[in-house]
């Protein structure tokens, strides 16, 4: 039986996702749109930020009225919570690139001798290119305090999961959030040379179902951390981004990718269990 608080805090979630939803799809939607031939549909530009930072907002606004300032400042120390653990920084930056990594690996094992051969001269050639370092900072700081990181995970992580976790094992929080995760980015998956309109939604689906399930596996071992939440999201983004100009064949992963995702997330199901995906118990509550 949920408690009156448990209830409650289930009807925010409602708003919130509605909240997040409206701020994002009000500039998305439009945009999408305006890729098709023959339509021309302008945008003030204030919607573009409203749109990158609308789960933030969403979770603020959401909180605000729930809780007041207390609740604010409650969700926002979580962004300090940085006494994790060194072994979490290392989850949080460099299992993206692992995933990437694994996928290429599986990849080379149905290809030629060859395709590995360019690999490397690929990676040899652009990594002694000055330009990529620069922009390898100015992204993933970008990645970090933008629309990707602060902008996403201080909705979906810092609010919308510690609200399923009241009435949901962490398995089918992550997949519940993962499904409205994956619809919350539907308009550029129908947005003319879209950066996801070259990938099946289905894949796409599944990837980000497995993406979930690791960042609630963060999540729970990290204590609630917002902050490790963040810099998960900003690797993921800088990894997919900057990792194709060193190695042009990691641009071309598709199924791989996801597979590599999927395999991951059912090692961390297996060894931490689909109840906590965690030993620990971590804050459930705003």
């Amino acid at each position: 039986m949920k408690t009156t608080s448990q209830g409650n805090h289930g009807y925010n979630i409602l708003w919130f996702f509605f909240l997040a939803f409206g701020f994002t799809w009000a500039y998305w939607i439009p945009q999408a749109l305006a890729t098709k031939e023959g339509l021309k549909i302008e945008s003030p530009n204030i919607l573009a930020i409203l749109a990158g930072y609308g789960p933030a907002l969403a979770a603020i606004i959401t909180i605000g009225i729930a809780s007041g300032w207390v609740g604010i400042k409650r969700l926002l120390s979580r962004l300090l919570l940085w006494r994790v653990g060194i072994i979490w920084y290392l989850v949080a930056l460099f299992l993206p690139l692992l995933t990437v990594l694994l996928a290429m690996g599986i990849q080379l094992m149905f290809d030629s001798d060859a395709h590995a051969t360019v690999t490397l001269l690929s990676l040899q050639t652009n990594l002694s290119e000055g330009s990529f370092w620069k922009d390898f900072l100015m992204f993933g700081i970008l990645f970090i305090v933008g629309f990707d990181g602060f902008g996403e995970e201080l909705g979906w992580r810092g609010f919308a999961l510690p609200g399923l976790l009241l009435n949901y094992n962490a398995l089918v929080s992550s997949l519940f959030l993962g499904v409205l995760w994956a619809v919350w980015h539907l308009p550029f998956q129908f947005a003319v040379e879209g950066t996801m309109s070259v990938q099946s939604f289905a894949s796409f689906l599944l990837g980000i179902l497995s993406t979930s399930i690791l960042f609630t596996w963060l999540y729970k071992n990290t204590n609630g951390s917002i902050l490790l939440c963040i810099l998960f999201h900003a690797a993921f983004n800088l990894t997919n981004m900057m990792l194709p100009r060193l190695l042009p064949e990691a641009d071309s992963m598709g199924y791989w990718n996801t597979f590599s995702l999927l395999s991951i997330a059912l090692i961390v199901i297996i060894r931490f269990g689909p109840s906590q995906l965690s030993k620990k118990i971590a804050p459930r509550s705003n």
